[in-house]
């Protein structure tokens, strides 16, 4: 089994830009654009999967900006993303039905994550 160590830094990350050469054929500046945390875990590891999980009224972490950004990941990564949202704000576990549904979802989330990798319709089953 390959070992990825993570790396928190993203300023240290690979550049996608890295390299390009000007018009006139000399290196250019470049600003590095990190891959984003979850898009370089997930192809370093592509079983990985995610379980976002928050508050409709968390101050901390946004329900509708995790749905937003869950739905737009790239196919190979979204089909390993789920996001969920639950009544209250950042502590949803101290409202008995709130922590009645996160625990649904992620008993869920485990049997999921047993069973192997999800394929995509009309994929053929990978071995």
């Amino acid at each position: 089994m390959d070992t990825v160590r993570w790396n928190r830094n993203p300023a240290e990350a690979p550049s996608s830009n890295a390299g390009r050469q000007g018009a006139s054929g000399g290196a250019t500046a470049t600003v590095a654009t990190p891959e984003p945390p979850l898009g370089r875990a997930m192809t370093a590891n592509p079983k990985l999967r995610a379980l976002s999980a928050c508050g409709y009224y968390d101050l901390v972490c946004s329900y509708a900006a995790n749905v937003y950004l869950a739905g737009h990941l790239d196919a190979d990564i979204a089909r390993n993303v789920i996001a969920r949202g639950y009544s209250g704000g950042h502590a949803v576990y101290t409202d008995s039905n709130a922590q009645m549904e996160l625990k649904r979802d992620v008993v869920k989330f485990i049997q999921n994550a047993a069973q192997g990798p999800r394929r995509r319709p009309g994929a053929p089953p990978q071995k």
